[in-house]
């Protein structure tokens, strides 16, 4: 099965079709796992196919989030990376000791 993505989207061929010139647009091809595990939920019940696409897709709309966080705070993240490398350096750290948890 052949995916077309408008936009990190998912979408149809035909679909595609419309948006092409207007948009890029990337061919992508399921992975060997991804058909064989597609293939096992289309064995599954309607109600727990369902059930399935509603995980699948509440975890990658998950992973956008997460991108779009981290991509927001990168500059945060730097910045506190920066600060601990200036603790560390003035000696104003400590080794984690694991045995203390």
């Amino acid at each position: 099965m052949t995916l077309l993505f408008l936009n990190n989207e998912p979408r149809a061929m035909g679909a595609a079709k419309s948006v092409v010139g207007k948009r890029l647009c990337e061919e992508r091809q399921m992975t060997k796992l991804l058909k064989k595990a597609f293939k096992r939920a289309s064995e599954l019940s309607e109600a727990e196919q369902d059930a399935l696409a509603k995980l699948i897709l509440a975890e990658i709309e998950a992973e956008k989030v997460w991108d779009r966080l981290f991509a927001s705070s990168a500059h945060v993240l730097e910045k506190m990376a920066e600060d601990a490398m200036t603790e560390h350096k003035a000696r104003k750290t400590q080794e984690l000791d694991l045995e203390r948890f």
